[in-house]
């Protein structure tokens, strides 16, 4: 038998870090940014995207409801939103039921979530190489 109070805590306790962060984010984004880029090696010596580059961007934009930009920045920012959503309900759901396993992911979702990672980061560098750059960070 799984131990129900525990495992309400622990939830409620993911969901107030998770709502907490989110206006921490903004104060700390509208405070710091001047341009929206920040430095990186592979952005700055290689001109080229690194895998986790527009990410910053991409979850201000999600996070203002400016939802093609936040695709255009990352992505996988927006999938990252909908998996974590996904697994808070999941969660909720298994605690109410009381099952032993509160959150249900298989090692597939996880893989092909660094693989579409991945995959997106080669994408983006072989259409920048072809002169085409989403975000417009190197080409005008």
């Amino acid at each position: 038998m799984p131990n129900t109070r525990r495992r309400w805590i622990i939830f409620i306790a993911v969901n107030i870090a998770a709502l907490l962060a989110i206006p921490m984010f903004m104060i700390y984004f509208n405070l710091t940014s001047t341009n929206g880029v920040a430095e990186c090696a592979l952005h700055c010596v290689l001109n080229l995207y690194c895998p986790s580059c527009g990410g910053t961007r991409a979850l201000w934009s999600m996070l203002t409801l400016n939802i093609w930009a936040s695709i255009l920045y990352h992505p996988m920012v927006l999938l990252g939103a909908a998996l974590f959503l996904y697994c808070d309900i999941r969660a909720f759901i298994s605690i109410v039921r009381k099952e032993e396993y509160v959150i249900h992911l298989s090692r597939l979702l996880g893989f092909g979530y660094i693989g579409l990672i991945v995959g997106f980061f080669v994408l983006r560098n072989v259409l920048l190489l072809l002169g085409v750059d989403l975000v417009g960070d190197f080409i005008p």
